[in-house]
């Protein structure tokens, strides 16, 4: 195996970074503009939202991907942190979409700002803990009921 000298140095750039966790996360990261418009958002989030390019969710909100129901509350969290500069962290939101399965994540939001202080839109992850969530309901049911038979 061969050794690095001294004076070489692991350099990489802070958009090869971004680039690398945007392509390979399996979370959906997003960054929304100041009306909670997508700006940027990466290749996991794309195929959740079944496109091919991460470019084509740009303008658009989650009103056209999610439900009215869960886009409206997405939408008013965002314009909470906006207004307020406070994030939401460790929130557990059901996405509901227009047309496949209910899915849970675990979600951080947070104000994105510019250079100068200035909030200019908000960013977040989401990982889906759909499975765990399922599997504590598992759990809730049958502590109530018997595993056999399901009675109460």
């Amino acid at each position: 195996m061969a050794k690095k000298r001294k004076n070489e140095k692991f350099v990489i750039s802070e958009s090869q970074m971004i680039s690398a966790l945007m392509e390979h996360s399996t979370d959906s990261i997003y960054f929304k503009d100041l009306k909670s418009r997508f700006v940027l958002i990466n290749k996991a989030l794309a195929e959740r939202f079944g496109i091919k390019n991460p470019d084509e969710a740009v303008g658009k909100t989650d009103f056209d991907f999610f439900s009215e129901e869960h886009a409206t509350q997405a939408y008013d969290d965002e314009q909470n942190i906006i207004k307020t500069g406070i994030p939401a962290i460790d929130i557990e939101e059901k996405e509901t979409w227009h047309e496949k399965g209910d899915r849970w994540v675990s979600t951080i939001k947070m104000p994105f700002y510019d250079k100068k202080g200035k909030i200019v839109g908000t960013f977040g992850i989401s990982r889906d803990i759909t499975d765990k969530k399922k599997a504590e309901e598992k759990i809730k049911y049958l502590s109530f009921h018997d595993g056999l038979t399901g009675l109460y």
